[in-house]
């Protein structure tokens, strides 16, 4: 046993001397309940132990006794025991009330107090509601009405169960409902703030309830049933009461498509009123404006009946001429009647036998109770008892006035004829009855019954369309979803009870419905746009283009990144988004002529290009600025690329003169023309300055004498 699960009772520990534990059936704040047998019956039992949670401890591996926790909860769980076992005493007068679990026994034992109850073989509310299942408004008002004429008394004797909500009403076999939890000591049992908080079931509690010091009374089931009877109808979970105070938005079950009078919608509505006053006081004046409609019908049901059943007086007149002159002939046939009835006879347990086994497949293999038969048999004697007062009267009302001594010799005749035969009569009556009983709820439990058709590999859709029908005889409920290799994704992979089986009408099938095959994803990456596509498409995926960048690496049109790693597994028809290369980046190139080196190189790096610059001389473009580029502006081209740019060096600058003397062309020293000529030393021709483009000057701002030689 897991160490969590050392306070419960173990299997096989026996109870006041005839009640054997199971098994644990759940746990709440103030008790466990125990699933056992009483040994003395035979009879499976509810037992529910006082147990309040944080005030008493136990462990089972030493003593079934439980412990108060501190010594100054002792006062307090005395407190709470005494009010356990007397709501127990209170609880065991409304045994037999249709709605309310029974308790049949109570008893104090191992330190604390027990409660045994009726074994209810069901499920609770809750679970039948899962998957936000509704059930229509006039079934609900049908189940619910033996269960609030058993509140109703046991209001009326003082007491309010504080705790109504789906998973404290139990939905049995035969499709009734009880209340359950009554009788529970935290119902009753008060530690304080702490007592009141931990019975509270969001959605389901009213706003006193929040409230250490709140009134509560009947008004307090009546909001917790209407706030059920909403979840039951809506499939939804009403707003939590707290949260309604602050601001109400509860939508009305018509505005949530619930078929649904105005009549029953509006009392639902007032006995979810956030105020207590606003709600009914009492179930009486609940179920009045609850069944209003109903009664209103059957009410004009009845009128119409009794107009139907008044008879014209000429008819009654012509009834009872043709009723003595048939008078002999009935004996006849009531003779011969009888012995085909005797025939009949020997029959009726053949079709009892058949009217069984049709009930155990619908009961799902458990056997009709003796009690049944015997019920059906006293409602056969009932209703021919009934039968025959009716007649009797009528016949009376039909009697004429006059009658003649044959016709009353005939009568005592007759009537000692019948007399002989009461007995006989009488077994052979109430046979036919039970016959025709026995017909009549074969052929209803027939129409309540269905076949479960086949839904594998259909839609969800139309499998819900065909398990409902045209009279919504079942439910289909989507249980879980899985992956199949072989069952289209939406379609139907299995259902939890076969093809062929024979359902109530009402019943559910549960069943899974397929994701979809599970892929492998492939890897697109550096394909060219149409061949990544063709990729993803045969592997039953969708290709989606998330994004064009450019790129340096990948050439433009190819698939540069897709969002889900290739190699693992996906549903088909899930989406790849890939990343498209645009290719290379283009840039324009910008108008750096006229400009400076600095503000150039600026220009292009922002454009994300490349400089390359040499120099020259110019006589237009001042030194310095740009002459001229090698891609003209605003031409597109790739990123990085080189713009080679020229760069002035100005004006080019004048020769500088050499001197330098001439030739002499006499030995005595004197020139034939008598002037002596100069010329520049070095080459004739012009030099281009060096890059830097300074030039030499005399400090006098002519050209140096050092730099000239005298020529004779």
């Amino acid at each position: 046993m897991d160490e969590r699960d050392l306070h419960y009772l173990k299997k096989e520990t026996k109870l006041n001397g005839r009640y054997i534990i199971t098994s644990v059936l759940g746990e709440g704040g103030f008790g466990i309940t125990y699933y056992g047998v009483d040994d003395l019956f035979g009879n499976e039992v509810a037992i529910k132990e006082f147990f309040p949670q944080g005030i008493v401890t136990r462990n089972n591996e030493y003593t079934d006794n439980v412990t108060v926790t501190y010594a100054k909860q002792d006062e307090a769980f005395l407190a709470g025991k005494k009010r356990f076992i007397g709501e127990a005493r209170v609880m065991a007068k409304f045994n037999g009330d249709q709605g309310i679990v029974n308790v049949t026994d109570f008893f104090e034992a191992n330190n604390t107090a027990y409660i045994v109850m009726e074994y209810l073989d069901g499920i609770t509310l809750k679970e039948y509601l899962k998957g936000n299942r509704q059930i229509p408004v006039d079934e609900l008002m049908g189940l619910l009405a033996p269960l609030l004429e058993s509140l109703d008394d046991v209001h009326q004797s003082g007491l309010i169960h504080r705790d109504i909500s789906p998973d404290n009403i139990m939905v049995l076999k035969d499709g009734s409902v009880k209340l359950m939890d009554f009788g529970a000591a935290r119902d009753y049992t008060e530690f304080g703030e702490k007592s009141l908080s931990i019975v509270l079931k969001p959605g389901y509690a009213p706003a006193e309830q929040y409230q250490s010091r709140g009134v509560q009374g009947p008004w307090t089931d009546i909001y917790a049933l209407c706030a059920t009877i909403y979840k039951c109808i809506t499939g939804k979970t009403p707003e939590d009461s707290i949260q309604r105070v602050m601001e109400d938005e509860l939508k009305k079950p018509s505005e949530l498509g619930v078929d649904i009078s105005p009549q029953i919608e509006k009392t639902l509505l007032k006995g979810m009123s956030i105020a207590p006053k606003d709600r009914y006081q009492n179930l009486k004046d609940l179920c009045e404006d609850l069944y209003k409609d109903y009664m209103e019908e059957e009410e004009s049901l009845e009128e119409s009946q009794k107009e139907t059943e008044v008879e014209p007086a000429e008819t009654l007149e012509k009834s009872s001429a043709e009723s003595q002159e048939t008078s002999k002939e009935s004996q006849e046939i009531f003779e011969e009647e009888s012995e085909a009835l005797k025939k009949e006879k020997d029959s009726v347990e053949n079709l009892e036998k058949e009217r069984l086994q049709k009930n155990s497949e619908i009961f799902k293999g458990d056997t009709q109770p003796e009690s049944l038969k015997e019920h059906n048999t006293v409602e056969a004697e009932q209703s021919f008892e009934e039968e025959t007062k009716e007649n009797t009267k009528v016949k009376m009302q039909k009697e004429p006035e006059g009658e003649t001594d044959s016709q009353k010799n005939s009568q005592d005749s007759s009537k000692q004829t019948q007399k002989k035969r009461s007995k006989k009569g009488l077994l052979i009556a109430v046979i036919l009855c039970f016959l025709i009983a026995g017909a009549g709820y074969h052929f209803y439990q027939k129409s309540l019954e269905r076949e479960v058709p086949n839904l594998v590999n259909k839609s969800f859709d139309s499998a819900k369309a065909e398990a409902a029908g045209d009279d919504d005889s079942l439910v289909l409920v989507e249980l879980d979803q899985a992956y199949s290799d072989t069952v289209k994704k939406g379609n139907i992979i299995s259902q939890d009870i076969k093809a062929g089986t024979i359902l109530k009408k009402g019943d559910t099938i549960r069943v899974t419905v397929s994701k979809g095959a599970l892929v492998t994803i492939p890897d697109v990456a550096g394909k060219k746009k149409a061949k990544a596509k063709e990729t993803i498409t045969n592997a039953k995926l969708i290709m989606k283009v998330s994004d064009r960048k450019w790129s340096d690496k990948v050439a433009k049109g190819k698939v540069i990144s897709q969002d889900k790693k290739s190699g693992e597994k996906i549903e088909e028809g899930n989406t790849i988004s890939v990343v498209i290369s645009k290719g290379v980046e283009q840039v324009k190139v910008p108008k750096v002529e006229g400009e400076t080196l600095e503000e150039a190189q600026k220009a292009l790096k922002k454009a994300k290009l490349k400089v390359d610059s040499s120099r020259t001389y110019s006589s237009s473009v001042e030194e310095g600025k740009i002459i001229s580029q090698s891609i003209a502006s605003g031409k597109t081209v790739d990123k990085n690329t080189t713009v080679k740019i020229v760069i002035s060096l100005g004006k080019e600058p004048e020769p500088e003169p050499v001197y330098r003397p001439s030739s002499s062309s006499s030995s005595s020293g004197s020139s034939s023309s008598g002037r002596k000529s100069y010329r520049r030393s070095g080459s004739s021709s012009s030099s281009s300055r060096k890059s830097s483009g300074s030039k030499k000057k005399s400090s006098g701002g002519g050209d140096s004498i050092n730099n000239w030689n005298l020529v004779n």
